[in-house]
């Protein structure tokens, strides 16, 4: 059985928070808690788990909901999800309150619990957050409200992905990656390299290709090494000596969960569907990680 825990845990990484920020991360913190009370009709977090990483046994309760741009990382014992809980361009509120906050649930296992974990950092609008080495590697997009900045038909819609502007991926200090289209960052160390996976979006004549860029470092820089097409939002993990990609592509039901892997690093098996039972909603944003003896896989259901 799986346990919700409520606690919400929030740490400041700088003491010097303004009463605002503080009711601001409050708020956040409350809407972030829901995600851990059971909800019908909500979209769920889906999650399996396997021993061999060949037979996968759906984990049916207990589970979030309405989190979605799903990261995965290891805390101690602990596995911990990244996300968020809505998916739209950041408010005036939030752009005012010059915060960089992550929205993480906590599992070991057994329960689950909230924290908001925040900085101050001057990004209007954050997104697709994964936690590597200790670090936040996120999507960021310049300010939408401030004097003279604000462009309504450059920030239509609700994914600040398809917004007309340069988006840049990057870490809370370092602009690694700048240019329209880029998201959800997936690092990774390969090899004695750091690696990184990108989602880039490609406008040609009213339509939109998905591809995933696989960059890896080079003299401190970030170097083009290959592309994968038809697929999109990749999460990075080494397993023994070889180094996993799981991503996405869609389907008349909606996205479904994919992987290859590799063990140089260069050449990659055909991607494959990941082996898991699904509905007719599909399942995006797959991730992977181990706890203790088992591998677990979660995604987010599409509806």
């Amino acid at each position: 059985m799986i346990l919700f825990g409520i606690s919400c845990i929030l740490v400041e990484e700088t003491p010097n928070l303004t009463i605002a920020q503080q009711d601001f991360l409050r708020q956040q913190q409350t809407i972030l808690e829901q995600a851990l009370v059971p909800k019908s009709g909500s979209k769920r977090v889906r999650a399996w788990t396997s021993s061999d990483l060949k037979s996968w046994k759906e984990v049916h309760n207990g589970l979030p909901h309405s989190f979605s741009s799903l990261g995965l990382h290891r805390e101690e014992e602990h596995l911990v999800l990244s996300g968020q809980h809505r998916l739209q361009r950041p408010t005036r509120q939030e752009e005012e309150m010059q915060l960089l906050w992550s929205q993480l649930l906590h599992f070991d296992g057994t329960k689950w619990r909230a924290e908001i974990r925040s900085f101050t950092a001057d990004l209007s609008a954050h997104a697709d957050h994964q936690w590597f080495e200790g670090e936040l590697w996120l999507q960021s997009s310049p300010p939408l409200f401030r004097e003279g900045q604000y462009d309504s038909k450059a920030t239509a819609g609700r994914d600040p992905l398809l917004q007309n502007v340069e988006h840049q991926i990057r870490t809370p200090d370092r602009v690694w990656l700048k240019k329209k289209g880029l998201a959800d960052p997936a690092p990774v160390r390969f090899e004695n390299s750091l690696r990184l996976f990108v989602t880039y979006l490609e406008r040609n004549q009213g339509q939109v290709k998905a591809s995933i860029r696989h960059y890896v470092q080079q003299d401190d820089q970030l170097i083009l090494s290959s592309s994968f097409s038809g697929v999109s939002v990749p999460y990075a993990v080494v397993v023994e000596q070889e180094l996993w990609l799981l991503a996405q592509r869609r389907s008349r039901y909606g996205p479904l969960p994919v992987w290859t892997k590799t063990k140089d690093g260069i050449s990659w098996d055909r991607w494959s569907d990941v082996p898991i039972e699904l509905s007719k909603n599909g399942c995006g944003s797959p991730v992977m990680g181990q706890l203790r003896e088992k591998w677990w896989i979660f995604c987010t259901e599409a509806s």
